[in-house]
């Protein structure tokens, strides 16, 4: 055993070298991590076992329960009692005496301090051994030679081996806390996993009226609108049918809803995605019937009118066959979720976007059928005011994105296919699309080489400008001079600065060059 016990930390060493070889998902590692825990427990239950019965029933006794505590916990409380053991152990050695001298027949014979029998170190058994004699010494069973030794000499040699666990529970203890941090880790990445899953998941009606939703619900119409939504839709398609043959050399578009963010959100980072949902016949009301068999292949289908949001407003837009809006809608299956009892599809967005249509089925159904839509809580953190107005040009189309396809519910469900478009995926948190547009120039300062602006460049230069406020490195420091109540964040490694509104929204970033006024005064009065 104690041979055994010696080759342990030799033994996990090498599984550890194992370990790191192997290239493992997270589900795999935790589950390595769990083996790695219980190799501890076994390895603790080897240490123990070597010491000596009595020492065994002594530790139980001054541990008391550990119920409750963490594996690192309880052999840290462990190494705690066993180190008192040990203290107490060396310091209730008293001094040795050596035996009285022997006389008969006229010799005497002396004998040394120590029993020349019972030396150290004395192995598990012997140590036992000793603790018996020192037993029957002390009660009078057995003669008293050498008893001040015995006795010292069992409290030494008890130290020793507490003294060898105490320190295979340390390490232990020190392995069972880098599994609870990895563990922790672990944890901390799934719950931001699973919040940004939640954040980024629209439960949607799947069918009826047309809806605005966040990831907490759906968004309500401003009260006392005069317009609905629905008809905002079609006085925006009806605008642009107007213009007729017009040769359109921009994307024209027309607004048909204004969000309004309650004061409640705070700072811009609250700011959340939303998505816009209709009945797909309101955009094409003569829609493919092998439309399901497009959805299966993966297929896209050609609108004549498409809708775009951003963080301010939604707008129908026009395509255009050649140049502009490109007409290319995809087309996608929803698939049935028995666990959640929704239809649900998920996009390839980084994060990904889950779509989940919530329905209500009887319990005592065995089919999907019929399916009754599931009340969608409202979000009382947005109103949407429809609107109605003429019609305008857009931007360059290589600069915004529209995230928008039509989605089929299975044949059985009975459900019309549904027209889904999400919101502008560079307006969340403090950012836009507008002002990453307006300071890419200076991306190259936060190391992103791109000429080009797109959806890629752009969100390297968000999250470029996200990494700098999060460097711990970065302070803030002063403010701009040109946008009141602002606040600067500067890193000194970099010289690199990011400005953000009073209102915490992202306004402008870049590199300070030394030995330039604008430097020096900076660094000096703290005013850029």
């Amino acid at each position: 055993m104690d041979v055994l016990a010696g080759k342990l930390a030799e033994l996990d060493n090498r599984r550890r070298q194992a370990e790191s070889l192997a290239s493992v998902n997270d589900a795999t590692w935790q589950a390595l991590l769990e083996q790695r825990l219980g190799i501890i427990g076994v390895e603790r239950d080897i240490h123990v076992q070597c010491l000596p019965e009595f020492l065994q029933t002594e530790l139980s006794a001054a541990a008391g329960s550990v119920a409750g505590l963490t594996p690192a916990q309880t052999l840290t409380h462990y190494k705690v009692v066993l180190d008192g053991l040990i203290a107490g152990k060396l310091a209730a050695i008293q001094p040795i005496h050596a035996p009285p001298p022997w006389t008969s027949g006229g010799i005497t014979v002396t004998f040394p301090p120590t029993n020349p029998k019972i030396v150290s170190p004395l192995s598990k058994p012997e140590l036992e051994a000793l603790a018996n004699l020192v037993h029957l010494q002390a009660t009078g069973q057995i003669g008293s030679k050498w008893a001040s030794y015995h006795d010292a000499l069992l409290k030494s040699e008890s130290a020793r081996h507490l003294t060898v666990t105490s320190n295979a529970f340390g390490a232990l203890a020190e392995r069972a806390r880098e599994v609870a941090v990895e563990q922790a880790r672990l944890a901390a990445e799934a719950e931001a996993q699973g919040k940004a899953a939640k954040a980024h998941t629209f439960r949607l009606a799947p069918a009826g009226a047309t809806q605005l939703s966040v990831a907490a619900g759906s968004v309500a119409i401003t009260a006392g609108s005069s317009l609905t939504l629905e008809a905002a839709i079609q006085a925006g398609i009806q605008a642009l049918k107007a213009l007729g043959g017009a040769v359109l050399d921009r994307a024209t578009g027309v607004g048909i809803g204004l969000l309004l963010y309650s004061p409640s959100l705070g700072n811009s980072d609250l700011y959340p995605p939303t998505s816009l949902s209709l009945p797909a016949k309101d955009l094409i009301p003569d829609l493919p019937d092998n439309l399901s068999e497009i959805a299966a292949a993966g297929g896209t289908v050609d609108l004549s009118y498409r809708v775009y949001g951003d963080r301010s407003k939604y707008s129908v837009i026009a395509t255009q066959a050649n140049g502009g809006v490109s007409p290319k809608v995809p087309v996608r299956a929803l698939r049935r979720d028995p666990v959640a009892n929704a239809y649900t599809f998920t996009t390839a967005d980084t994060p990904p976007i889950t779509l989940t249509f919530p329905i209500a089925v009887p319990g005592d159904s065995s089919t999907v059928t019929p399916v009754q839509p599931v009340e969608i809580p409202i979000y009382t953190g947005i109103t949407l005011t429809p609107i109605e107005v003429k019609a305008e040009s857009f931007p360059a189309v290589d600069q915004w994105n529209i995230r928008d396809a039509i989605y089929t519910f299975p044949a059985d469900s009975g459900l019309p296919p549904i027209y889904v478009v999400l919101s502008e995926s560079l307006d969340s948190g403090i950012f836009t699309r507008v002002q990453l547009q307006a300071k890419y120039k200076h991306a190259k300062n936060f190391g992103v080489m791109d000429i080009n602006q797109n959806n890629d460049s752009l969100r390297k230069f968000r999250d470029a400008i996200k990494a700098h406020l999060e460097d711990k490195d970065t302070v803030e420091k002063g403010s701009y001079h040109h946008a009141k109540n602002s606040k600067v964040y500067f890193n000194p490694k970099t010289n690199n600065v990011v400005i953000l509104t009073k209102d915490g929204k992202f306004l402008s970033g870049w590199q300070l060059k030394e030995g330039t006024d604008q430097h020096k005064n900076y660094m000096n009065g703290g005013v850029l």
